[in-house]
């Protein structure tokens, strides 16, 4: 909420109400717990303009449809990977992947962000701007590690789900899920990161058996290819 406040701070005593026109704060990270703060309902003074939108994942009983998940250009594939070897079979796929060619590694905790960087550097790919993001980070590093992996055609982030929704990315060829995503909505989020605006992406997810639970409920809403035929 750091951005919020210094844009509380510096933009809203700036602002004043005018008959004419409306002041509107529109973002894809706002939530109702950071409109209850004081410095932002400063900015709907005169009427509550602002609101969220609920996400349509979270509408009861509604989940994403197949056209969704599934839109023109962006191909699925999958494949079993042994517990404990994920890490050797990421890095046997991006050796194999032609390049240039940007990617995102998603995994499910913070923690594994900075050790899948500093093993993808071990592994050879040091060459590339292999960079982490996560909700731990600092703003200023954020920007920094995105700003590397925008420059590189072939840069590598290893990324939490911070990175699934509300970034400005650039062409991202492949989406790789290191871990199995928890939810299909959240499935929908992070592979939505490649194949954008008409181009070609591909998302790939590593499966392990330990995965099977979450596996399951991604199954059958997919279109699956053949990892032969992405590669």
């Amino acid at each position: 909420s750091g951005h919020y406040a210094t844009m509380c701070e510096r933009l809203i005593p700036r602002l004043t109400p005018s008959s004419r026109g409306q002041t509107m704060l529109l973002s894809a990270t706002l939530t109702a717990e950071l409109l209850k703060k004081s410095e932002l309902r400063s900015l709907v003074r005169l009427k509550q303009l602002a609101f969220v939108v609920p996400e349509e994942e979270e509408v009861e009983g509604k989940l994403p449809s197949l056209a969704q998940v599934n839109p023109a250009g962006l191909r699925h594939s999958w494949i079993a990977c042994e517990t404990g070897r994920k890490e050797e079979q990421l890095a046997a796929i991006l050796a194999a992947l032609p390049t240039p060619c940007r990617i995102i590694v998603f995994v499910n905790a913070v923690e594994a962000v900075g050790h899948q960087v500093s093993l993808l550097r071990q592994f050879g790919f040091g060459q590339r701007a292999v960079v982490g993001l996560h909700a731990h980070l600092q703003q200023r590093q954020r920007l920094q590690h995105l700003d590397r992996f925008r420059a590189d055609p072939s840069g590598i982030l290893v990324a939490s789900d911070v990175a699934a929704r509300g970034l400005d990315l650039p062409a991202v060829d492949w989406v790789i899920h290191l871990h199995v995503a928890r939810t299909l909505p959240l499935y929908q989020h992070r592979a939505g990161r490649s194949g954008r605006a008409g181009r070609a992406g591909n998302s790939l997810v590593l499966v392990s058996p330990d995965e099977a639970k979450w596996w399951r409920t991604l199954q059958p809403a997919i279109q699956w290819q053949p990892l032969e035929l992405l590669l």
